[in-house]
Order: structure tokens, then sequence, then C-alpha cells
């Protein structure tokens, strides 16, 4: 009984000496400047009477109350000297500091810290061989220091993952080689793996497969110059997509993508096609075949040569679970709809969503009675968007001309363009469209207009691009008068929304203009003109060549210089506000 009330007042006393320590150690923390050595000195003494303490409540304490009562104590000497520590190597930065603008004799501090400057490490395995070197040199082996100096130095260098490598381990002599040999183990040895293989999976695991694809291809084109050049154009990843204007041209292109692919160690497994001659051939090699199937995504009908889609009704509908913004995210990216084929119906979701984020529904959220009773109307028209099949061929050919119109529109929630074409024989095809929601900042409706007929223009521009047939002629169509009004003139009199937009369309669908005559007479010149000017509107400024070369050159040129001489044209330029200028002499257009 004596021997507990002599522990319990030896606690008594620890716990006074312990509150000492842990408000020391807080305003180290807490303060700057040098002032702080009083403050470090005062603490080493209470740690060293918070010392002798503990030995004498050890020294009456059984094995396993000791074992519990020296993990409790180590936490506090950790903390404590670690502030300790830190504060020491301010006092020092302060010193260096001031000894620039005062005489050493006036700097009287008791602090003796060797001035070493180390980075702290966090952790990361580049940094750590400059770090570990640098400590090895100045801390490690300096003979002055004692074991638990070093450990202190080493715990005050460490920060972030690092400092969480090792914080379980106390601060004392014994554990300063283990702390070392834990960072080493963990940031000296980098180990470097390389993969002996291209492993699939990766971020540029696409690109890889594309590019060696093509690469390989290309080893063979001697041997298969058809298949090698179609490889190169019409491969995506794991899919090779082509077309041909006869059935011997695809039954050959067969027979090459065929070998040159097994050749290349990658045979094909699939295969669909809308030729009855290249179905019996892949039948008699007995190929797996499908007369429906997915073609980038897009289902394709190879017996009617028709295209689908893969819209989920069931999805869509919820299947009887809430109807909330999250699902009708998931509703909307499920409709993969990369042609635009069927914007009418994808343009509702989006419309729809966007009305979530104005609304400011969460994401868990129910949507309101007006939004869901608009998506589920859109939903029952599934049924009968699934069901409509559109003619893959377009009637493109290199020996038939064709025309491409692009139609632009726009409304208040959203703006768009759809492309088609028409055939020499009048069969009007659709290829593709674009829309996109307006943006939630309200912008002007003919503003809109102008932005559905940039978006057209880029439409037409990706078009000519893509196809290897291009068209005779092209046509954009909008109804709005202000964007033919900003088109037609100069964009710099806009401002800057406007300018930029119409300056892109211009870039895009500037165009030579010719107009046949039968004769050079000054009639059929003004029918030519008047023919161009109902086309593209009345021009403000028109650009021949020079006089000069008019005059040198043969009797037609001739003629035709006193045809556009003539007084009646003068009198109709002069009309019209037209103005007829030369370009320079010698100019390289």
């Amino acid at each position: 009984m004596a021997t507990d009330e002599n522990i319990n007042k030896l606690q008594r006393k620890r716990s006074t000496l312990r509150s000492k320590v842990t408000r020391l150690t807080g305003k180290l923390n807490n303060e700057d400047g040098i002032d702080k050595a009083f403050d470090v000195e005062l603490l080493e003494d209470t740690l060293q009477d918070l010392k002798l303490m503990n030995e004498t409540i050890h020294d009456l304490l059984n094995d396993e109350d000791y074992e519990w009562d020296t993990v409790d104590c180590e936490k506090y000497f950790d903390t404590a000297k670690l502030a300790i520590f830190h504060t020491k190597r301010k006092v020092s930065a302060n010193i260096n500091v001031s000894s620039e603008f005062s005489p050493p004799s006036s700097i009287n501090t008791s602090v003796k810290l060797p001035t070493i400057k180390i980075n702290t490490f966090f952790g990361g395995i580049e940094e750590f061989p400059s770090f570990w070197e640098r400590f090895n040199s100045c801390i490690d082996s300096n003979a002055s220091l004692s074991l638990v100096d070093k450990h202190v130095f080493l715990r005050g260098y460490l920060d972030g993952e690092a400092k969480r490598l090792v914080d379980g381990i106390s601060v004392i002599g014994d554990t300063y080689e283990t702390t070392k040999k834990l960072l080493e183990d963990k940031y000296d040895e980098i180990a470097v793996y390389r993969f002996s293989r291209l492993p699939f999976g990766l971020t540029c695991s696409p690109f890889l497969l594309c590019a060696s694809t093509r690469e390989l291809a290309m080893k063979h084109v001697s041997e298969f110059p058809i298949a090698a050049s179609m490889i190169d154009k019409h491969l995506y990843m794991d899919d090779f997509l082509a077309s041909t204007e006869t059935e011997t041209h695809i039954t050959m292109l067969y027979h090459e993508i065929k070998d040159l692919m097994t050749l290349m160690k990658l045979p094909m497994e699939k295969w669909a096609t809308n030729s009855l001659k290249l179905n019996d051939v892949i039948q008699t090699n007995k190929e797996f075949h499908k007369s429906t199937t997915a073609i980038l995504g897009i289902d394709w009908d190879t017996n009617d040569d028709t295209l689908g889609n893969a819209f989920k009704t069931s999805f869509c509908v919820a299947g009887g679970k809430p109807l909330t913004k999250r699902w009708l995210l998931r509703c909307i990216a499920s409709c993969y709809d990369p042609l635009g084929l069927f914007s009418p119906f994808t343009i509702i979701g989006k419309i729809l969503f966007q009305d979530t984020w104005i609304l400011g529904i969460k994401w868990d959220e129910l949507l309101p009675t007006n939004l869901s009773t608009m998506w589920y109307a859109a939903v029952k028209q599934l049924d009968d968007i699934c069901s409509i099949k559109i003619s893959r061929y377009i009637g493109i050919s290199s020996h038939t001309p064709y025309s491409v119109h692009v139609f632009c529109d726009a409304s208040e929630r959203a703006y768009g363009s759809v492309l088609y074409i028409v055939t020499s024989q009048s069969n009007v095809h659709i290829v593709c469209s674009r829309n996109r929601l307006a943006p939630i900042k309200k912008v002007t409706l003919p503003r809109l207009e102008l932005l559905a007929a940039l978006m057209g223009t880029r439409l037409l521009k990706y078009f000519c691009k893509e196809v290897d047939i291009q068209p005779s002629a092209a046509t954009l169509w909008t109804d709005s008068q202000n964007t033919l009004s900003w088109i037609r003139s100069n964009p710099n009199k806009w401002k800057t929304f406007v300018c930029t937009r119409t300056t892109e369309i211009l870039q895009y669908t500037r165009a030579l203009h010719l107009e046949l005559v039968s004769d050079l007479s000054t009639d059929k010149f003004l029918l030519a003109l008047q023919r161009f000017v109902g086309r593209r509107g009345l021009p403000c400024t028109i650009y021949t060549d020079n006089a000069t070369t008019f005059h040198a050159a043969n009797k037609e040129l001739i003629h035709l210089w006193k045809v556009i001489t003539s007084g009646k044209i003068q009198q109709f330029y002069a009309h019209n506000g037209i103005h007829w200028k030369f370009i320079v002499p010698r100019a390289a257009w």
C-alpha cells in the first residue's frame, strides 16, 4: 500500500513536469526569434528532471506496467527533442543573416550548432541520393555528434512520406541505425523494370497497336501495294473498314489483306461484307461471317446494306428505378451516334441535362416532374427511332459527279448543321450532322445562327478532307439574313465575336467560280456576270489581270479587253456600285 502511495505521489510530480515540457515545446514551435535560446535551455533542464523522475518511478513498477509506461514517456522526449532541433536550426539561420550587418561580438547565444545546409527530404526517390550524400558527409561522419544528436538531425530533415515511414521509431541513440536502414532499403536502391513485350492496357497501347501495324504493312508495300496503302488509311485499332467500287476490286483487296495480315502474324478473324461474290469466297474458306455486325459502334446490316443504331430502350426507361441526374447522364452517354444521324433524339437528352445544371439539381436527386415527363415522352419514340434504317451507300463514285449541301439552323436552346449529297441522278442522301447546345449565358439568336454557319463550314471541311472523291460543288444554306450580311461584308468592321467567326467561314468557303460563255460579246459577258451575282451576291470589287497583259495577248484576249471596257459594261458597274481594278503588272497571282 505504501508503495502505491509513493508511486501516485511521484506520478503527480511527473505530471507537473510533463505539463511544463508540453508548454515549453508549444512555445518553441509557435514563436520566432533568437530569444528562444533561453527556452531551449529551460526545456533541456526540464527534460533532465523528467528523465530522473521516470527512472525513480520505473524502479517501483512491475514488468508489465514498466513496458507501458516506457512507451508513454518516449512520446514526450521525441516531441521535445524535435522542437529543440528545429529551434536551433532557426536560431543558427538568424545568426548567419544578422552577422552580415553586425559584428560577431554583438551576438551572444549558448546554442552551438554547426551551420549545415541540407534540403528537407519528402520521399522522392530521385532526390534521395543527393540528400543522403549530403547528410552522410555533414552529420553521419561527424565524430563530435552523439548518436542521439545524429538521430535528431536526421528526423528533423524528414517530411511527408519519409517522415511517416519512421514516425513509430523513438528518437534515441539505439534506434539511429534502424532509422537509417529503413530509409536506405526504401529509397537507396532504385530498381528499374522494363517490359519484355508490349502490354495492352496502357495509355499508349492504342497508338502502339496502330503504329506497329502500319509500320509492318509499309515493310511489305512492294508485295501488297493495295493492301498496305489501305491499312495505312482505313485501320481503326483492330478493325479494318474499306470499300471499293466493284466486286472484282473488293475480292482482290480481301485476298491481299488476308495474306498481308497473316504474314504480319496478325490474321484477320471476322469478316463482314455486302458483296455476294466475296461472301461466297468467305464461306468457302469457312471463315466467320456475320450478316449484322457493329462497325465502329454502328450496326450494319450487310443483307440490306443499311446502318442502324444500338440504343438500349430498356436502359433509357430506367427499369423502374428513380430518374435522377446521374441516371439521365448514363442514358445520354449510352446513345452512341458518331455520325449524328439521330440528332433529333440525342439533342433532347442534352437539353434536359443542361436544365438540371441550370436548376442546380444534385446528382442523386429526383428530376422535377416537367423534366421527367419530357424525357419519358422522348423515350416512347425510341422504338420507332431504333427501327429506322439508313442506306450506307451514298452514291459516290469516281465516274459520277455529286454536289454537297449543308443546312445550318439555330434556336434559343441549340444549333446544328446537317450535310447531304446530291448525285447526278438527283438522288439525295444524308451523310452526317452535328449539333451543340446554346451556352447557358444568353447569346442572341443571330449570333447562334452565325455559330451554326461556322459549324456547317467545319463539317463541310471535315467531309472534303475524309472522302477520296471530291464533290463538284458545295453549297451552304442558312435562313438568317444577319449571318449572310456578316459573311458578305468586310469582317474587320464587326466586333471580335462576329469578326473571328466570319473570317474562319470565309477561309473555308472561298472558291473559284467558273462561268462558261458561248462568245466574247458584251451581252454574253453581262449574262455570265449576272449569273455569278445571282449565285454569290453582288461583289464590291472585281479584280482582273492588268491592262498590259490584255493588250499584249492574242486576238481573243484583245477582243475580251474591248468587251469588258465597253461603255455598256462600265455603265452596269457604275449602276451597281462595282469597282473594277487591275492587279499590278508581274503580280504572282
